[in-house]
């Protein structure tokens, strides 16, 4: 019985992008793709990258430290650099959406 199923299944037309609907031929054409306006200006602004490329700075800082033998300072850094002044640059919104102009509530 699997050899006559596989041959019904075998015999059928495949067709990719045409197929007879009603006696006429009908194309399918594909979805044109949404076009996104690109945005103006820097994502972050002025204070974000400054708390980012400070975290930056203390979390090399703290690898120097480590390089020296200084794990207590170097660990100290590392963490202020990685765990609060790098997340906090990210996650703080410095531009509103919309308007563009600096956002009231930081």
């Amino acid at each position: 019985m699997a050899t006559q199923r596989s041959r019904r299944v075998n015999s059928r037309k495949r067709t990719s992008r045409t197929q007879k609907a009603g006696g006429k031929k009908k194309t399918y054409t594909k979805k044109p793709r949404e076009v996104y306006p690109i945005p103006k200006g820097l994502p972050y602004d002025a204070v974000s990258y400054t708390l980012f490329f400070a975290g930056l700075i203390l979390a090399l800082i703290g690898f120097y430290l480590l390089w020296k033998g200084d794990d207590v300072a170097s660990v100290i850094t590392m963490v202020v650099g990685y765990v609060i002044l790098i997340p906090i640059a990210l996650y703080r919104r410095g531009r509103d959406k919309k308007s563009g102009e600096e956002s009231a509530s930081q």
